[in-house]
C-alpha cells in the first residue's frame, strides 16, 4: 500500500478492450437548462447515431436501452427497456424518444443515450429481420429522413457531414448550435 502510494506497482497493466465493454452510451451537457422536449428528441437522433456507430466499429449490439437525464436541480434519472438485439440508430432512438415521453417534463441540463447487455456478432440471435434487407433498409431511410428534417430545421446538412460530426467536440458543438437556433 505504502508502495503504491509513492507511485510503485509492479502489477501487469491490463489494457481496455472496447469487445468486453459492459454498455456503449453518449451524452450531452447543455450549457443552459433546456425545457424543450421536441429538440432534446432531435438530439437524442444524434446521440443514438453516436452509439451506433461506437457498437459497430466493435461488432457489439445491445439487448437494452438507457435514457440518462439530468434535470437543472442536479437530480439524475435513468429509465430503460430491454428489446431484441439490435445496434441500430433507428431503433436505440425509437426506444430512447418512447422512454423520454414517459419522464417528468422539467428543465433538462444534460441527456445521454445507450445500450447495455452488449454481445457479439457469434452471441446474437437470429431473427426474421436478419434475412430480410427491406428492414435494414426501411431503419436506414427512417435515419435519413429524420436527419434531413434536422438538417432543414436548423440548417445544417447532417447527411453531407457525420463523419466530421462524431469526431471529439463536433458533436457538442453541433448540439450547442441547435440549442441556439432552435
Amino acid at each position: 500500500m505504502i508502495q503504491q502510494a509513492f507511485g510503485l506497482d509492479d502489477r501487469k497493466v491490463s489494457p481496455y478492450k472496447p469487445e468486453e465493454a459492459k454498455s456503449i452510451s453518449r451524452e450531452i451537457t447543455f450549457q443552459e437548462d433546456v425545457e424543450d422536449f421536441s429538440f432534446l428528441t432531435d438530439v437524442l437522433l444524434l446521440l443514438a447515431l453516436s452509439v451506433e456507430r461506437r457498437a459497430g466499429r466493435v461488432g457489439l449490439y445491445g439487448e437494452g436501452v438507457t435514457l440518462k437525464l439530468t434535470y437543472s436541480d442536479m437530480k439524475s434519472i435513468t429509465r430503460s427497456r430491454l428489446i431484441p438485439a439490435t445496434r441500430t440508430s433507428a431503433a436505440i432512438y425509437e426506444e430512447a424518444a418512447s422512454l423520454l415521453e414517459q419522464v417528468p417534463h422539467k428543465p433538462v441540463r444534460l441527456v445521454g443515450v445507450g445500450i447495455y447487455h452488449l454481445i457479439g456478432e457469434n452471441g446474437r440471435q437470429l431473427r426474421f429481420d436478419d434475412f430480410m434487407p427491406e428492414v435494414r433498409e426501411k431503419q436506414e431511410e427512417q435515419t435519413r429522413t429524420g436527419l434531413e428534417a434536422l438538417g432543414k430545421r436548423y440548417g445544417l446538412d447532417f447527411a453531407g457531414n457525420l463523419d466530421k460530426i462524431f469526431r471529439g467536440e463536433t458533436l457538442y458543438r453541433t448540439i450547442e448550435y441547435m440549442r441556439k437556433h432552435r
